[in-house]
């Protein structure tokens, strides 16, 4: 039986949980909070803090990274994050998957692969691009084994928050009979991505590519990203 543990608890974390749990592996869901999902052993801890993380992976052979600090913190939080997830699959022998994000990348003029340049000058994707840097750093010296799986906006059972391009600040206006605002092109291929990355590609992420070469894969065309009206 499979063991994992995965840090953070909503729409991804959540919804991996119970993905992993459903097929038989055995699941502890880290947050600071205790929270609880069906098939998991829920555990208190602080993903900043090594000693609170090496003690929940002990015996893993999975850490999920699914949480993320608000935004206005991320200066501050990730950092400590990373380091804690990093000593925690190093001392653990765990792998390392993180979920993460476009960010890094900056505005590219091009679909977006896995070889794309981490590009940006924001302020939010340098602390992204520094953290997955430094978790590169350590797989390829080969202190850990990591990947990261990066996705644009959710959409969904789950992703229903004002925050979500296709939540509640499209659905809302638009069952209202009122301007519903989307980004980029208003046609179901360019509207965030082409296809939806679920929780399931963190769990098989040798599958998930972004060039369109494989399965789950999305493509993604920041150029048209411009903010469009649709009725």
């Amino acid at each position: 039986m499979a063991r994992h543990l995965i840090l953070g608890a909503g729409l991804v974390g959540g919804t991996l949980a119970r993905q992993l749990s459903a097929r038989g592996d055995q699941v502890t869901l880290g947050t600071r909070s205790g929270t609880t999902v069906p098939g998991a052993t829920p555990v208190k801890l602080d993903a900043s803090n090594p000693a609170d993380v090496t003690r929940a992976a002990r015996g893993a052979d999975t850490i999920f990274v699914c949480t993320n600090p608000p935004y206005t913190n991320w200066a501050a939080d990730w950092p400590p994050i990373f380091d804690a997830v990093i000593k925690s699959a190093r001392d653990s022998g765990a792998g390392l998957v993180l979920m993460g994000n476009l960010y890094a990348y900056g505005p590219p003029d091009g679909p977006m692969t896995e070889h794309s340049q981490l590009a940006t000058t924001e302020k939010k994707g340098l602390v992204r691009k520094a953290g997955w840097e430094k978790v590169l750093a350590a797989h390829e010296r080969g202190d850990i084994r990591a990947v990261e799986v990066r996705a644009s906006d959710y959409f969904g059972p789950g992703a229903a928050g004002m925050s979500t391009h296709l939540g509640g600040g499209f659905f809302q206006p638009l069952l209202a009979s009122k301007t519903a605002r989307v980004v980029g092109t208003p046609h179901w291929s360019t509207v965030g991505a082409s296809c939806p990355i679920s929780p399931r590609h963190l769990s098989r992420p040798q599958t998930t590519r972004a060039n369109g070469d494989g399965p789950g894969m999305c493509r993604v065309h920041p150029s048209r990203a411009r903010k469009s009206r649709g009725r």
